[in-house]
């Protein structure tokens, strides 16, 4: 878990959806980048 203070509790439910149940900064990024995205634009143009 990439975090200061994991959470044992979110480790648990999101790693049954990742492969050989492990979580990897790769997919994290990957999937973190559309919100990010979506809410930079609204806050430029908002």
């Amino acid at each position: 878990v990439i975090a200061n203070a994991p959470n044992p509790a979110g480790v648990a439910l999101l790693k049954r959806g990742f492969a050989d149940e492990t979580i990897g900064a790769g997919g994290l990024l990957l999937g973190a980048l559309a919100p990010t995205l979506v809410a930079t634009v609204a806050f430029l143009v908002l």
